[in-house]
């Protein structure tokens, strides 16, 4: 009677592994695989007998590899009765895929360690899908940071030179001061219009590059900030071909520049008006956009490895929010480039973004 019941347990066990939704292997000590389940080798994209010549280690992601080896030996130590953990497999194909892992162990009469019975569910999609919205949470904060950025840059140049406009007595001056403010009120609205264009699109920004002429993005970047480079008498000097374009989001330039030129007068050098330096110029497979300046410079020896890092400030300033060169560097990667800077304490700073030519191929 016992025998029958134990033989109709293990025929339901087997039927249950078999023909279970999700891959089951049963899996020795040392990690051989000794028998799984169609569910398995769909997944792992093997046939029983080939999967059966591998183990477990083989086919685990190394990165992911010591958790489940420490979580194993808990396992036949008796400290815990069974785990669950997500890690990543490689597939006969070489390519990855995520599963949940849910492992028990099975012991003989005496204790002795027999074999693991491991639960393994496809959540690929899953992670996609968390990967889908993390990406999706992080351009929904870059663009926040964006409106934040380049809206005050307008409206602070637009309110200083209104104030000028005020405080002006000489007619002709003032004449020039209202054309100044009325070229940012028709930058405003051509921003307002990108961004726009950015929130249609909900995307990534390589799906809204367009040929952009770099002097020009330039000239307008610094009618946005003509009221502070006019209080702060700055010396803006620009060297580039007049012709030279690039194929990029227009909304990520303006905020690369913005930032780029506003950090040069914001962390100016007290003792002397400062000095930015504007260049641009093709270089193999790349476009160099270089912005240089005078001022109090950063320690890379010191701060390297934090310069863009979000809410990352060097110096004290009131406007300080620590999120331009996080941006910069954000929308320099979006657009498949590099940011490189040169910088030391009383020596200024140099940003050069490398801008890929390969986008004017897309």
């Amino acid at each position: 009677k016992l025998l029958e019941e134990l033989q109709e347990k293990e025929k339901r066990f087997s039927k249950a592994f078999d023909h279970a939704p999700i891959g089951m292997a049963l899996v020795a000590p040392d990690g051989r695989w000794l028998k799984v389940n169609s569910s398995l080798c769909e997944l792992l994209g093997y046939e029983s007998e080939e999967i059966t010549n591998y183990t477990f280690q083989d086919l685990t992601y190394p990165d992911d590899l010591d958790a489940d080896v420490a979580q194993m030996s808990r396992l036949l130590s008796g400290e815990i009765e069974r785990y669950s953990m997500e890690k990543r497999y490689y597939r006969s194909d070489g390519s990855l895929i995520w599963a949940l892992l849910s492992v028990s162990l099975v012991r003989d009469k005496d204790g002795g360690p027999m074999y693991f019975v491991s639960q393994v569910k496809d959540i690929t999609q899953r992670k996609r899908n968390m990967q889908t919205i993390s990406d999706q949470n992080t351009r929904l904060l870059n663009f926040a940071h964006i409106i934040s950025h380049n809206l005050r840059s307008h409206t602070g140049n637009i309110h200083m030179l209104t104030s000028l406009v005020l405080e002006e007595t000489d007619e002709s001056e003032k004449k020039k001061l209202i054309e100044m403010l009325e070229t940012n009120a028709g930058n405003l609205l051509e921003t307002l219009d990108n961004l726009n264009e950015v929130v249609k699109i909900q995307d990534d920004g390589m799906a809204n590059m367009v040929d952009l002429n770099l002097s020009q993005q330039v000239s307008r970047t610094l009618d946005i900030l003509s009221a502070s480079i006019r209080k702060t008498q700055a010396t803006v000097e620009v060297h580039m071909d007049t012709n030279l374009t690039v194929k990029y989001n227009p909304a990520y330039l303006e905020s690369i520049l913005i930032n780029l030129v506003s950090n040069s007068l914001k962390y100016r050098d007290p003792e002397h008006p400062p000095i930015i330096r504007i260049s641009a110029f093709d270089d193999d497979d790349t476009t160099c956009l270089s912005v240089a300046d005078n001022g109090l410079g950063i320690d890379l020896k010191l701060h390297g490895h934090k310069l863009y890092g979000m809410y990352k400030t060097f110096h004290r300033h009131e406007e300080a929010r620590g999120m331009g060169l996080f941006l910069v560097k954000s929308h320099v990667e979006a657009m498949g480039g590099r940011i490189n800077a040169e910088s030391a304490p009383g020596k200024g700073s140099t940003f050069t973004i490398e801008i890929p030519r390969e986008n004017e191929k897309d």
